[in-house]
């Protein structure tokens, strides 16, 4: 398994959060596109 800094999967549009390890792409709630975010913490120099 690959490391990823990938920490939950966002909706732009209701800010529901889901879980990253689950494959899905769309909120479950309003149907818009769910973003990929990472861990603050995984970029310290940033």
């Amino acid at each position: 398994m690959a490391f990823s800094h990938l920490s939950h999967l966002e909706c732009g549009w209701c800010g529901i959060e889901r879980d990253a390890g689950v494959l899905q792409n769309l909120c479950p709630d309003c149907g818009k596109p769910l973003l990929a975010t990472a861990s603050a913490s995984a970029c310290p120099g940033c």
